[in-house]
């Protein structure tokens, strides 16, 4: 259940000298075996392609193949910065002679079973001119670009190929099977009137075309507020509500890991059933309704601040769901104050407690950030403490910290309204070792009232990047250190800490088991079950019942293995079974255990 879009991979990189693509950068060989351990696994790999900009220094380019505006000049294109080239946009009718080498150099090299044609679907079909000043309508070039799927499916696989694009308009349905459907945030568009994200595309293309997600992080997240991107609550939130397509960053990363054992489940009902009503529920906005299925499946989300109680078991946090369908169920729910996720279907179970996120398989290549002691001086001052843990040398080069103090009014794309100052260092970012930072916070006169998140990290001015962090809170490598709420009485700030900012792993109660991991519990056969824990977890417990968790008789002994050590020093669970109560310990240093009760 997965389609892999290789974006960079061009002969001349990316978005340079199109369309002249082949052959690829990294050598055929290498990007052949990409393609062929897809195929292996049942991925479907689509390469990124590209017909809206031409580029000078590219093969047959001419102006006979440019469009032109009405007063005769021809129309540039996307401007490359980092190799300064400008490219021109292609007449929707002259580029199909290039498109059709270029599949047939895939097709008889790589055999991809997709492909992904960037631009088209996110950009109007407009009117044109050719280089004689002849006038072409936007139907002409909605015919043409849709034509552009159409031949290179004939190519790559008549009736099987699948092809995706950039945004996803409704133009070319028909044509287009999929696309990363850029989802933008309501300030974006410059709306000052209350306003929320909700599927109305989805409603009216659902089994038509399918839309992955909120497309692209980046811009979903862009205006919005902080920690809005792949993975992320409101990420997952919108695409569940709307029977989307889950899509996430990396065909390894934990973020790819997490979305799928949440949402494949109930997604893939969603997907192949009709899309029926949407309510906002007690006239809100931020509470929404979706049936699907004729009434056997239904989406309820809150994207409102304020936790929404929607039945006496469930209460959803901002940006919370529960979807259910006749086979399978996933949410993202409030319990003790938390923000916890689960999804279960009759053979698994997948439970996410939200742990601070220690470094996968315990290799020695993490930084870690631990904030601690969050607190207020006064009114206009705060204080914490980072401890940092380095496994390894950090940089060669000059490493500094960065303290941003981020609140949604902010035009900066990671909401940063001012910064705050490091007071005092032991940290050498040349050697591995342990190492604290104190910081303080001074909140300015003119600072506007509302909810302040304080996001920190290291950074190297030689290249502008950010040192990635070891941690749960991190978002674009910016761990969370603390979130205080402003408000004004008589003209004066008061200024208050936010509780929450997590500094345990705390026990969660889900009802049928208790846990502070993050896994997937796998039914085997009826004696015989496979946790697997998510990458990055630390050591967790979890308190089960043979009966209620498993299905058992009381005192049905438990025999637990270890499997796939990462670690040589991984150990399999310590169990302490009584009667109908499980306990286990899990050091998380192995990729599964194997559970087989006698």
């Amino acid at each position: 259940n997965a389609v892999f879009v290789k974006h960079v991979w061009q002969a001349w990189g990316y978005d340079y000298r199109l369309p002249d693509i082949f052959p690829p950068q990294s050598g055929l060989d290498n990007f052949k075996t990409l393609a062929d351990t897809c195929r292996q696994h049942g991925i479907i790999f689509a390469p990124h392609d590209n017909y809206t900009d031409f580029y000078p220094d590219a093969t047959g380019f001419s102006y006979d193949h440019v469009s032109f505006d009405k007063y005769g000049k021809p129309k540039k294109a996307w401007f490359n910065k980092g190799r300064n080239a400008q490219s021109y946009s292609w007449l929707p009718h002259a580029f199909k002679p290039w498109l059709e080498n270029n599949m047939t150099l895939l097709k008889n090299h790589v055999q991809p079973e997709g492909l992904f044609i960037d631009v088209l679907a996110s950009i109007t079909p407009f009117d044109y001119y050719d280089r004689n000043g002849n006038y072409y309508p936007k139907a002409s070039t909605a015919r043409h670009w849709a034509d552009a799927f159409d031949t290179a499916r004939s190519i790559l696989g008549p009736n099987t190929a699948i092809m995706i694009s950039e945004g996803g308009h409704d133009a070319l349905i028909g044509s287009l099977d999929g696309a990363q459907s850029d989802h933008y945030a309501v300030a974006g568009w410059g709306i000052q009137e209350t306003a929320q994200r909700v599927p109305w595309h989805d409603i009216v293309s659902h089994q038509k075309m399918a839309l992955f997600a909120g497309g692209l992080a980046d811009r979903y997240q862009r205006r919005d507020s902080t920690n809005s991107g792949y993975a992320s609550d409101s990420y997952l939130t919108n695409t569940v509500i709307g029977g989307r397509n889950p899509m996430s960053d990396g065909p390894f990363s934990i973020n790819a890991i997490l979305t799928y054992w949440l949402l494949n489940d109930v997604t893939q009902f969603l997907a192949f059933n009709s899309f029926d009503d949407l309510q906002f529920v007690d006239n809100s906005i931020d509470r929404q309704k979706a049936t699907f299925a004729n009434g056997k499946a239904t989406v309820w989300a809150n994207r409102g601040k304020m936790p929404w109680t929607i039945n006496p078991d469930t209460t959803l946090p901002q940006f919370g769901f529960l979807a259910s369908t006749p086979n399978a169920k996933a949410a993202i729910v409030q319990i003790n104050g938390k923000s916890v996720a689960y999804a279960m279907t009759p053979n698994s179970t997948y439970i996410d407690t939200r742990p601070t996120r220690i470094n996968p398989y315990g290799l020695a290549c993490s930084f870690g950030a631990e904030p601690v002691n969050f607190r207020k001086i006064n009114d206009l001052k705060y204080a914490f403490q980072i401890n940092w843990d380095f496994k390894k040398q950090a940089s060669t080069r000059e490493t500094l910290h960065f303290i941003h103090i981020c609140h949604p009014s902010s035009k900066n794309t990671d909401k940063i309204l001012f910064y705050g100052k490091v007071v005092e260092s032991n940290l050498d970012y040349k050697k591995p070792g342990q190492y604290i930072s104190h910081i303080e916070i001074d909140i300015p006169d003119d600072a506007p009232e509302g909810d302040y998140e304080i996001r920190f990290g290291l950074w190297t001015p030689h290249s502008g990047g950010r040192i990635k962090l070891n941690n749960t809170t991190s978002s674009f490598s910016r761990a969370l250190g603390g979130r205080l709420t402003v408000q004004r009485q008589d003209g004066k700030i008061i200024s208050n800490p936010i509780p929450g900012v997590p500094t345990e792993n705390q026990i969660i109660d889900f009802g049928f088991l208790k846990t502070n991991g993050t896994f997937k519990l796998v039914k085997l056969d009826d004696s015989t079950w496979l946790l697997i824990p998510a990458p990055g977890t630390p050591p967790f417990q979890l308190i089960a019942s043979a009966t209620n968790t498993f299905g058992l008789k009381p005192n049905t002994k438990l025999i637990a293995t270890n499997l796939d050590p990462w670690t040589d020093d991984a150990k399999p669970p310590a169990i302490n079974q009584e009667q109908d109560s499980i306990q286990l310990e899990m050091d998380a240093k192995s990729f599964a255990y194997k559970l087989v009760f006698k």
